[in-house]
């Protein structure tokens, strides 16, 4: 019994919540990285996920949650955002989510306590799951990027900067 009310708060505040946490992602000292980012995209990517958020929890496939979140694994490996980071950033999402249910449940009683229990719990798998296929993307890409170097050792290769080879293959 998915919480209509609890789903619906986060939909109805998706493009705050949104704002907030592209703005905690470019200033938080863990993702450094993000601050290259632009914050409208990183926002819009947010905004799909809570404005549609019944939908995500309830709804999608693993197949689709895989479809929709791991391009943008590979985009953050070519804008050379760290996985670290990246993992950083789908926890803080998820800490995010999970705060603001919190805020907006009343827990007045037991069955609004195992709606908000029932959230938690779906919050926590999809988000699991977006964190895979961000992974999966990431390094996807990291390995078709590595493939096309050692064909063509040329360009690809002098645009890395010494500080990023940490995680560059």
């Amino acid at each position: 019994m998915l919480s209509p009310h609890l789903v619906r708060q986060v939909e109805l505040r998706a493009d705050k919540l949104a704002s907030d946490l592209a703005e905690r992602l470019q200033h938080d000292p863990h993702t450094p990285s993000y601050q290259r980012l632009d914050r409208h995209t990183l926002s819009r990517h947010l905004l799909a996920v809570y404005q549609n958020l019944g939908s995500w929890l309830a709804g999608r496939t693993e197949a689709e949650v895989d479809a929709y979140f791991g391009p943008i694994g590979a985009e953050r490996f070519h804008e050379q955002i760290p996985v670290a980071e990246m993992v950083y950033a789908v926890i803080l999402a998820k800490r995010e989510l999970r705060g603001h249910t919190k805020q907006v449940s009343s827990l007045a009683s037991a069955v609004e306590i195992h709606a908000e229990m029932e959230i938690d719990a779906m919050v926590g798998k999809f988000f699991d799951r977006v964190l895979h296929a961000m992974v999966r993307g990431h390094d996807a890409a990291r390995e078709r990027h590595a493939k096309g170097a050692e064909r063509s050792p040329g360009p690809e290769l002098g645009e890395l900067k010494p500080t990023h080879m940490g995680w560059v293959p």
